[in-house]
């Protein structure tokens, strides 16, 4: 979701960008880009403000998660090679 939003940001961002620049010059970019940020600061700020602090007892601890999942592991080839040991094309054989 984060993904397509980012996109459509990109793709059409610059478009009302294009109104202040041609009526009062290229220097009104950065004031648009200004507002811009500033705007979102602000409704950053306003939905901190309003979101509820969960109890205690609602809070669940620490989970330390893997960077990837494990079935990543389980698919590797090099997982099934002996080391040392290798056929008449010179690659390693399998166990």
């Amino acid at each position: 979701m984060r993904l397509r939003w980012s996109q459509a940001s990109g793709s059409f961002g610059p478009l009302p960008a294009a109104v202040p620049m041609s009526e009062f010059g290229c220097d009104r970019l950065f004031l648009y880009t200004a507002v811009i940020h500033g705007s979102m600061a602000l409704f950053i700020l306003y939905r901190i403000t309003r979101q509820e602090v969960p109890a205690d007892r609602d809070k669940d601890g620490f989970a330390s998660l893997p960077w990837t999942s494990p079935t990543v592991f389980a698919v590797d080839p090099r997982d099934e090679l002996v080391e040392g040991k290798s056929g008449d094309d010179g690659e390693a054989t399998s166990a």
